[in-house]
């Protein structure tokens, strides 16, 4: 099974810092989940910070996303949430949470949070506009893990 991450600047929206995000990409990003038959898919974006970013993607840009490529999107898991959630990352002392972005990166705190996870039988998949494609397996407690990052390009 396959657990679908999509990223949201540069590969869903234009900006996350403009007042009316454009959402983009849609004819590749629409292929693509026909062609994974994907029918639900959770955001891991390096600009949704906190929780105050969350609750505002949810009000701004999850039903438009949702409508626009006949998905649902089940989680929005925030850098802070990750952070929190991470064995790896839980006990370090960043002071802001784009700080622990930028010594670590998106990528690396992304492939922590799934390893964390340690479900068997599920790989995790990020699609974003900044990574090359890559694929990273760990054997953890006997489980063989896998976690993929996809560039929007490839699709």
């Amino acid at each position: 099974m396959n657990e679908w991450f999509f990223d949201l600047e540069g590969t869903l929206i234009d900006s996350w810092h403009k007042d009316h995000p454009v959402i983009i990409n849609k004819d590749v990003i629409s292929n693509f989940i026909e062609r994974k038959d994907i029918r639900e898919i959770s955001i891991f974006s390096g600009v949704i910070w906190n929780c105050d970013d969350s609750d505002r993607f949810f009000w701004e840009l999850q039903e438009r996303i949702e409508n626009v490529f006949g998905i649902k999107i089940k989680n929005v898991v925030s850098m802070d949430d990750a952070k929190k959630q991470t064995s790896r990352w839980r006990t370090c002392f960043f002071d802001t949470i784009g700080e622990l972005v930028s010594m670590v990166g998106k990528d690396i705190i992304f492939k922590e949070f799934c390893f964390d996870k340690q479900q068997d039988d599920v790989a995790f998949w990020l699609i974003d506009d900044e990574f090359p494609e890559e694929l990273t397996i760990r054997n953890i407690d006997g489980k063989n893990l896998s976690v993929g990052i996809i560039p929007i390009q490839s699709l």
